[in-house]
Formats: structure tokens, C-alpha cells, sequence
């Protein structure tokens, strides 16, 4: 019996290519953020996807931990 990839398989894959490749054209510029974080929020296991995201990265561990918790992608709303 054949393992079919099923369609939400080829969604993440396309996914992850094209993060990578939008990884390597904007390197070092910083842009990235907002694409990783509508794409995490797509998929079911969001805050480890994050959280690896950020853990390639070295000396990131610590950020990528606190990533885990949806809530950590946010900046806090000013309160008056």
C-alpha cells in the first residue's frame, strides 16, 4: 500500500519551500516575521512551528521557548 500525501501534506509543503525561499532573498533584512507568523497560525501545531522557526537561529533557544504561547507573538495593545 502506497503512503499518498494527502492535500493539506503538499499545502505545508509548498509552504515551507517558499519560506525558505523568501528566507534566503531577504536575509539579514528582517521581514520575515508577519509571512511565519500568518503561515503559524494556519497550522494546527502553531507555536512549535514558531518556536523551530526560531530555534535554527543560534542563541535564539531562549525566544523560541517563550514562542510556544501564541500570545508571545504580539506586541501588548498601549493602555492609557
Amino acid at each position: 500500500m502506497k503512503n499518498l500525501a494527502s492535500k493539506n501534506d503538499s499545502i505545508n509543503f509548498a509552504e515551507d519551500a517558499i519560506l525558505q525561499e523568501y528566507a534566503l532573498e531577504t536575509a539579514f533584512e528582517g521581514n520575515r516575521w508577519a509571512d511565519c507568523m500568518r503561515i503559524a497560525l494556519r497550522r494546527e501545531n502553531h507555536g512549535d512551528f514558531m518556536a523551530n522557526l526560531l530555534a535554527q537561529k543560534q542563541g535564539m533557544s531562549s525566544v523560541a521557548l517563550k514562542l510556544k504561547n501564541k500570545d508571545a507573538w504580539f506586541l501588548p495593545f498601549p493602555q492609557k
